[in-house]
């Protein structure tokens, strides 16, 4: 397994992983190298707090309407907003998504600047810490 990451996520696309109904996020590019990754899962503003972590199982680079075709349902986007966010390019990745952890008390960034030197990335970065601190301060709840 790789080092994990943080990857930033709009609130209402975490909402759809943590009921279950998104369980593929897209990306423009992605390193495919990343593959069986722990993810800490950054809701951006106006929540801006990290609210649980996953388990990256796979990347999947396709042109853009492969990637539709194949991955539309699970990533719980409308066509609109799939061709807005693609728009410009011919390829895009998935990034399936497996057992996924909310927190039961979302880690605000106030505390993570303070405790970690976290700054939220435009897209992912590297976490330098181990997430057991994230976990006990967060209070894992499983995923249903």
């Amino acid at each position: 397994m790789t080092r994990p990451f943080v990857l930033s996520i709009r609130p209402t696309f975490i909402e759809r992983i943590l009921s279950g109904h998104k369980t593929v996020e897209l990306r423009r590019r992605f390193p495919i190298l990343l593959t069986r990754a722990r993810v800490l899962l950054y809701s951006t503003s106006p929540v801006q707090s990290i609210v649980a972590f996953a388990r990256l199982d796979s990347v999947i680079q396709l042109p853009v309407r492969q990637l539709w075709r194949q991955f539309g349902d699970a990533s719980a986007v409308t066509r609109q907003e799939f061709e807005t966010y693609f728009e410009g390019t011919n390829s895009g990745c998935a990034l399936t998504l497996g057992a996924v952890r909310q927190f039961e008390r979302p880690i605000h960034l106030t505390h993570l600047e303070r405790q970690f030197e976290f700054s939220p990335p435009q897209s992912y970065c590297y976490w330098k810490e181990s997430l057991l601190p994230l976990a006990t301060h967060g209070r894992v709840k499983a995923f249903t």
